[in-house]
């Protein structure tokens, strides 16, 4: 009911509060006793007419307060809803942001994964072709110190062989010298044989010469086989030399070109760790970023399920509120109505009384008794007793008899108004 009356137009619920003021005002104003037979009174004074009087500022002021009520009801259910659509697309914001945020940042991770990889890819080539070159530039230089080596050997043999071609043709030579020499000393002595200790003294002469000769020709050819030798050795041991200069080099360079190709990739392993933590570092920043995006998510959807929670709790306590108000006004609206309806019973019970009493010759107008009466449900009087009776003992029985005699007592207009122990006071009028 409540939230149908909250979709009403202004104007209809003021239309509704006041249709509701002035039919509990005709309600109160309305008398609900049925009429009774006319019985002749014992004074010729007219009855009194109770009337109730409603002013109407007081019921066009009770509307304006409802009506500013309502409006400041409404502004304020209109600044809440614009607060809370204000912060419902904050927070949608917020989601969007972080969610954009997480994209990028999983971009970013997957773009720096493939850098990465591409280069660990590249470190590793890099790594496998200069171990490649290295062995390459290694073995290269193991057959260049081996065919320096076999050079060198060749160079030996051949000067070994120059040497001994040499000694050959000096051999030959010296041969051929000393035959000469032996042919020239033959024929001086013979050309000296005339003379024997001539021709002596010339064959001991050329004898001499020719052992000299041919122990000159042996020295020379030693000589120069020692020296063939020596320039032989001396030319292998160079080669020799710079063929172990050039493999120690080459092996130097190959180490070299090695260490540095190994450094490199040494260096692009580290950095493919370094960009692979990077990868790891923005991967858990994206985790994080998903995670408080997830959690700021729940919280909004916890704030709304909360907030929805405590409008349905403030609709409840509003309705709770209302209910209890109506049901407030309606009771004192009740109340009131009961209690002019108990007015006119007391009236009509206090009307037949006096009607059925006999005034006492001692009666006197100030006179009264406080009477407490028995009744059925029929208005059938059971007991009747006077108290508080300001007459002498003459008047108060006459009161006692006034009610016995109005039995049965007049039935109340509406049946919540019984009383099964009735008190009223009785002051005739004179």
């Amino acid at each position: 009911m409540f939230a149908a009356m909250k979709r009403m137009p202004r104007s209809l619920l003021i239309s509704i509060v006041l249709h509701l003021v002035l039919l509990a005002v005709i309600l109160v104003s309305f008398k609900w006793h049925q009429p009774e037979e006319q019985e002749p009174a014992s004074s010729g004074e007219p009855e009194p007419i109770q009337a109730v009087m409603v002013d109407a500022a007081t019921i066009e002021s009770e509307m304006d307060k409802i009506k500013q009520a309502e409006e400041k009801r409404e502004k304020a259910e209109q600044q809440r809803e614009a607060a809370l659509e204000r912060k419902q697309a904050e927070a949608k914001r917020k989601a969007n942001e972080a969610e954009q945020r997480q994209k990028d940042a999983q971009a970013r991770a997957d773009a720096a994964e493939k850098q990465a990889e591409a280069k660990t890819a590249a470190a590793e080539r890099k790594a496998a072709e200069a171990e490649r070159q290295a062995e390459a530039q290694a073995k290269a230089a193991e057959e260049k110190a081996q065919a320096a080596k076999q050079a060198a050997k060749e160079v030996e043999q051949k000067a070994q062989e120059q040497a001994e071609i040499a000694l050959k043709k000096q051999q030959e030579s010296d041969k051929k010298l000393a035959a000469e020499a032996a042919a020239k000393a033959k024929a001086d002595a013979e050309q000296a044989a005339k003379s024997a200790e001539a021709k002596k003294a010339a064959e001991a002469k050329a004898k001499a010469d020719a052992e000299a000769k041919e122990k000159q020709a042996a020295d020379s050819a030693t000589k120069a086989k020692l020296s063939a030798e020596a320039k032989a050795k001396a030319d292998a041991e160079e080669k020799a030399a710079q063929a172990k200069k050039a493999e120690t080099e080459a092996k130097e360079k190959a180490k070299a070109d090695a260490l540095s190709k190994a450094k490199a990739a040494e260096d692009a392993k580290l950095k493919a760790e370094a960009d692979a933590a990077a990868k790891t570092k923005a991967d858990a920043k994206a985790k994080a970023d998903a995670d408080a995006a997830q959690k700021a998510k729940l919280a909004q959807e916890a704030a709304a399920k909360q907030k929805a929670e405590a409008e349905q709790r403030r609709k409840a306590e509003l309705a709770a509120s209302l209910a209890i108000e109506e049901n407030a006004n309606a009771k004192v609206a009740s109340d009131k109505r009961l209690s002019g309806l108990r007015d006119q019973y007391i009236a009509s019970i206090r009307t037949k009384v006096e009607r059925n009493w006999l005034q006492p010759p001692s009666m006197q107008s100030s006179m009264s008794c406080e009477v407490h009466v028995t009744q059925m449900p029929g208005g059938m009087v059971m007991d009747v007793r006077a108290e508080k009776c300001t007459g002498d003992d003459l008047f108060k029985r006459s009161v006692i008899a006034a009610v016995e005699k109005a039995s049965p007592l007049p039935p109340p207009p509406d049946p919540a108004l019984f009383e099964r122990d009735l008190v009223f006071i009785f002051k005739p009028t004179l």
